[in-house]
């Protein structure tokens, strides 16, 4: 076969493969077979205001000097022993609770002995309690809401462990204020009756 057709056959196959993508993508995972430190981290599914963690490096042909862990920036330990460990591998997990309600990230970032660094993040969410959810913590419903008000909440009684009406009035407008956009809680009260406590809270457009 002439040159210039072998030279033509081989151009065309390398194309074809091109094509078909069979080099890696840039940013892939490096393999366990790897020696280029890669890190990992994976959220589970939060329960309340607590939520667990899973991390993994794979280091390569270097050692493990040191791990730090935050969540949004602010440290928090890390795991203190690994939950498994290969020749070029180990994973971690860590249980984080009290975080607040909405959104954070979870960081680790791995110092190697050989002088170079991986990091991974994992987004997570906690939800906070709906608005029937926190009326109910006040002992209560959601009534209806007088015209100019966006919702009501009655707890009628309230069977709760505050006594003192300030006290009662004070801590539903403090459970209740995120879901009042207005902030606005006027018209709200409590009074006692015969030794019982009642609160009624509005939120005002």
């Amino acid at each position: 076969m002439p040159r210039s057709s072998r030279t033509a056959l081989i151009l065309a196959a390398a194309t074809v493969l091109v094509t078909l993508g069979v080099a890696a993508p840039a940013n892939a995972a490096p393999s366990p077979k790897s020696n280029a430190p890669a890190a990992s981290a994976t959220a589970g599914t939060p329960d309340g205001d607590a939520v667990s963690i899973d991390y993994a490096i794979n280091r390569g042909s270097q050692a493990i000097a040191s791990q730090a862990c935050d969540v949004d920036g602010t440290p928090v330990a890390c795991d203190d022993a690994a939950d498994t460990t290969t020749k070029k591998a180990s994973t971690w997990s860590v249980d984080l609770d009290g975080l607040a309600v909405g959104e954070h990230t979870f960081t680790v970032t791995f110092t190697l002995t050989g002088g170079g660094s991986a990091a991974a993040s994992a987004g997570f969410t906690i939800d906070g309690p709906t608005l029937e959810e926190a009326c109910a913590s006040l002992t209560g419903t959601l009534i209806a809401a007088p015209p100019g008000f966006v919702w009501a909440c009655g707890a009628v009684p309230y069977t709760g462990g505050l006594t003192g009406v300030d006290a009662i009035l004070t801590a539903g407008i403090a459970a209740l204020g995120p879901f009042c956009p207005s902030g606005n809680f006027v018209g709200s009260y409590a009074y006692s009756e015969a030794g019982q406590y009642y609160g009624y809270w509005y939120c005002s457009l």
